[in-house]
């Protein structure tokens, strides 16, 4: 996140910073967004830092869109918890269903405390 929050409910989105540039908008707005058949005003809360090239990609909540199909859902574990491990045992379920699991980060701060290693 550069600024603002990230989503903490349905009605808002989060954008990339070249969104706003070429929108004209602000966190604050409302964007009329629409996805396939659904159409949706959502408040800007979160300017993200973006890595989609190109393209520019949004994040909301998929209850704003119903008839849209998740392709990737982003998982927070719990502290303690060690994502590696998590994400290893998730792939092993959703791999034969032709998904995967990766983290993201190291496994430090992934959910375990500093200093704790995954075992």
């Amino acid at each position: 996140m550069i600024s603002g929050h990230w989503l903490t409910g349905t009605g808002q989105v989060v954008v990339p910073t070249r969104f706003l540039e070429r929108t004209s908008t602000k966190i604050g707005d409302t964007v009329r967004v629409t996805y396939e058949k659904d159409t949706a005003n959502l408040r800007i809360v979160g300017e993200s830092f973006d890595t989609s090239g190109n393209e520019l990609e949004i994040h909301a909540d998929m209850a704003n869109f119903p008839s849209a199909e998740p392709s990737t859902f982003l998982i927070e574990v719990k502290s303690g918890v060690c994502a590696e491990e998590y994400a290893q045992k998730l792939a092993a379920v959703v791999q034969p269903l032709g998904g995967d699991a990766a983290t993201n980060a190291p496994s430090n701060q992934g959910g375990t405390p500093e200093g704790v290693r995954c075992l």
